[in-house]
């Protein structure tokens, strides 16, 4: 089993309104992202749409490693309610 600790976290309203993490323009970071509704997320730049990647609620969440600039959007699913997004700057002990 992997242990992982949190070096930062924020939260955001998940909302039918794209919200974009800032990105960290000098280091590569290991992301820890769930949600207590449904949501897309989108690590290319974009906004996140209805057809990017679908997270479940819960929190498994998802696990991302974002570059040096990269950026991380994510939006609720169509027909979810509101809800909140929780982003965790995590690494492996």
């Amino acid at each position: 089993m992997t242990a992982y600790s949190i070096i930062s976290s924020a939260s955001h309203a998940l909302t039918s309104t794209p919200y974009t993490l800032p990105p960290d323009p000098a280091q590569t970071r290991l992301m820890r992202l769930y949600g207590d509704v449904n949501f897309h997320v989108r690590t290319d730049g974009g906004d996140a749409t209805a057809d990017d990647m679908p997270v479940s609620a819960g929190l498994q969440g998802v696990l991302l490693n974002v570059p040096p600039g990269g950026s991380i959007s994510v939006v609720k699913m169509t027909g979810a309610s509101d809800g909140t997004a929780w982003f965790s700057h995590v690494k492996r002990n």
